[in-house]
């Protein structure tokens, strides 16, 4: 069995480790820890009033790091875990590195955000669940 746990390095990554870690236990399974940087964004022409700051690409270093440090700490309970860091539209990378690695659980936060912020920006969770074959659990997190 092979679980694939969703983790950004919110407040969400430890109540996803945790829970990753119980049903790990539990299923003996392997968990694959992946963690998604959107897209870099860039500006495209100017308007007056209209600033867009343009962003760099992320940290991969840092974002590596802290990518096996959470996989460390699954290793030393004896679970086999392996860390995949990509860039992309979140969601949807999410789903084709679930595909790819053939999981049998994808395990996510919910950060439980407003429907107007869902509504106009979305949610990786949402778009999770609206697209996913897999089976998916959800970990409310509050805050």
């Amino acid at each position: 069995m092979k679980i694939l746990a969703a983790i950004d390095f919110s407040t969400a990554t430890e109540p996803i480790l945790k829970t990753t870690k119980i049903y790990a236990e539990k299923l003996d399974a392997e968990v694959c820890l992946i963690h998604v940087e959107p897209p870099p964004v860039v500006q495209i022409g100017s308007e007056p009033g209209l600033e867009i700051m343009s962003a760099g690409p992320p940290c991969r270093e840092t974002e590596l790091a802290r990518l096996r440090k959470n996989a460390l700490a699954l290793k030393k309970s004896g679970i086999k875990v392996s860390q995949v860091l990509l860039q992309g539209a979140v969601s949807k990378t999410i789903l084709e590195e679930a595909e790819r690695q053939k999981a049998d659980l994808i395990i996510a936060g919910s950060h439980g955000h407003s429907i107007l912020r869902n509504v106009l920006i979305g949610s990786t969770s949402e778009g999770i669940l609206r697209h996913t074959r897999i089976p998916l659990l959800l970990i409310p997190i509050k805050g």
